[in-house]
């Protein structure tokens, strides 16, 4: 679902880009990392993604052509996000011989040229200007002094130049050199050096709003000398757009640093002395996991509300579920500033789980109650770890999470909080009790249905690795979406079909008999983890991860290039 509403602050420093066009639309969008939609209500559509440099955030929207359009949108988008700064982006005609096609203009002042009064004895001009901010002229001054920005940009538009001269702003296309209106410019306007038709819009929206900080640039890609087509034959357009764009966005990168985090409301209680930073280091470089970050973004970072924000990712031993959740957490800490707790609590695995007492001990202490955390019962500790996180934006990362017990003393009581929880299991009761939201880190979609993975799929199909030296035995692979690939079974150890085996600590356990109809309702334990559950007769297996109930259950049909079943042979 799109977000609507207001965007806090709680999704991080903003930047509003806007554009006038689809072209630099694409150009900017092609940058962003992790973009989500956010509706306003009154159906304005703002793409806000991550920037290159991964700091803050930028959101971007399309004004259409015509100063009043971009006044209107800029004042939406102030309203909506409460932005650092405010930035127009796209591309213009040059009104002087010394300005190229494929340059960059940042504006150090924006004419709005088409105010005046007409006279018996002819126009006279009643011009309004706004300079660029001094913080924001000087942050693009220091980018455009190192060849750093052009690396957004390809080889073959080698390193533009950019110019920081005054620009005009009206309602009129410009593609001529010898009508009025180039009379004009070049009469009052002279040392303006290019042509468009947005700036003076967002500049008065800018200046309206607090003088919120605005800056335009652009990227020539005409000269308004009525030969505008030929130019845009030959794709200076997308060209001056993109590099327009590479260097918006290295401004962007040097502007969020420099932003001071907004003051607390007077109301709200005094910051904590320590504030924790617990998570572990990433992991390797995260690859096809885009769609799941941009939707944890959706569900931790959306407005808060009156209890906290809660995702499970949910998946088999080894699907990433960790890498996934601690990585996204890095990004979005800075949306969090009074703490990031972790813990693994170790569900699974070798060692004896956490028990909640502990963990809450573990997040007193880092919270600078340490005498809190030696005393009282789980429910009293549990009752401190609220308090002490009422009215913070805190993030608690849970992770190896077995149980729904283990997570419930765990959870904050504001709505300022978020919860992310990793685990093998569903954890289905944090839904129906907490609101919260989650899916299979592996791309397996559990149905409503019956709690096991969805039916087998063409797309899911998978390769069939190479059998290792030495061993006869037939490929079995899960035929849902499980994200497992198929796995040889050995001699010894796949029987007769339909029965199949189970492995656990070196020692191979058989299905002794199973019927077709039995065979569809369950997944392979060899690629399929999780507890044990009863069978459809009723005898509980050990080790076996039946998937669901006959009457839940529908058939399917495997796939050749996904499962081969055993061939028949003595039992």
């Amino acid at each position: 679902m799109p977000g609507t509403g207001v965007c806090h602050v709680d999704d991080g420093p903003v930047i509003v880009v806007l554009t006038a066009l689809e072209l630099e639309h694409r150009s900017i969008r092609q940058w962003l990392g992790r973009c989500r939609r956010v509706d306003h209500p009154s159906g304005t559509i703002f793409t806000v993604g991550r920037p290159p440099a991964g700091r803050g955030r930028i959101a971007l929207a399309v004004t259409g052509e015509g100063n009043n359009a971009a006044a209107v949108l800029a004042e939406r988008a102030i309203a909506m996000f409460r932005p650092r700064a405010l930035m127009f982006v796209g591309v213009a005609g040059a009104l002087r011989d010394d300005i190229d096609l494929g340059d960059v203009v940042v504006a150090t002042k924006v004419y709005a040229y088409h105010g005046g009064t007409m006279r018996s004895d002819g126009f006279r001009a009643r011009p309004r200007s706004w300079e660029a901010p001094h913080q924001l002229d000087q942050l693009a001054r220091h980018v455009s002094r190192s060849d750093a920005w052009t690396g957004l940009l390809p080889p073959a538009a080698g390193r533009p130049r950019v110019h920081f001269r005054p620009i005009a702003a009206g309602e009129v296309v410009l593609n001529a050199l010898d009508d009025p209106l180039s009379a004009q410019l070049r009469q009052t306007y002279g040392d303006a050096v290019a042509i468009e038709m947005e700036s003076a819009g967002i500049a008065q929206a800018a200046h309206l709003n607090g003088a919120l900080p605005v800056l335009t640039v652009r990227g020539i890609s005409d000269k308004a000398d009525g030969r505008k087509h030929a130019a845009d034959d030959q794709g200076w357009q997308p060209a001056a757009a993109d590099r327009a764009a590479a260097f918006a966005l290295a401004v962007v990168a040097e502007l969020l640093p420099a932003s001071a985090a907004p003051a607390p409301p007077a109301s709200a209680p005094a910051a904590p002395t320590d504030i924790p930073r617990q998570l572990p280091g990433r992991g390797g470089a995260l690859v096809g996991r885009a769609a799941q970050l941009s939707r944890l973004d959706e569900i931790l970072l959306r407005p808060a509300g009156d209890r906290p924000r809660i995702a499970v990712v949910t998946g088999m031993a080894g699907a990433g579920k960790t890498a996934l959740a601690v990585d996204w957490a890095h990004d979005a800490a800075e949306a969090f500033p009074d703490g990031v707790l972790y813990a693994d609590v170790r569900g699974f695995g070798p060692d004896q789980p956490l028990e909640p007492r502990e963990v809450l001990a573990g997040f007193l202490r880092a919270l600078g109650q340490s005498r809190a955390a030696e005393q009282g019962s789980l429910d009293e500790r549990a009752a401190r770890f609220r308090t002490a996180l009422d009215g913070r934006r805190a993030l608690v990362l849970l992770d190896n999470v077995q149980s729904i017990e283990q997570v419930r003393p765990l959870l904050p009581g504001a709505g300022s909080c978020a919860v992310l929880i990793t685990s093998r299991e569903a954890l289905r009761g944090l839904a129906v009790r907490h609101a919260a939201e989650g899916w299979n880190s592996t791309g397996c979609h559990r149905p409503s249905r019956s709690p096991c993975c969805g039916p087998p799929s063409a797309t899911a199909r998978m390769p069939i690795p190479r059998r290792p030296t030495g061993w006869p035995g037939t490929a079995v692979a899960c035929p849902w979406r499980c994200g497992s690939p198929p796995r040889w079974s050995p001699p010894g150890r796949t029987r007769t079909w339909p029965r199949w085996s189970a492995t656990s600590s070196g020692a191979a356990r058989r299905w002794t008999s199973s019927t077709p109809a039995m065979i569809r309702t369950r997944r392979s334990v060899t690629c399929c983890p999780g507890p044990t559950r009863r069978s459809t007769s009723g005898t509980r297996w050990p080790f076996a991860d039946w998937a669901c109930t006959p009457a839940a259950a529908w058939p399917w049909t495997p796939s050749p290039p996904c499962w081969t079943p055993p061939r028949p042979g003595p039992g």
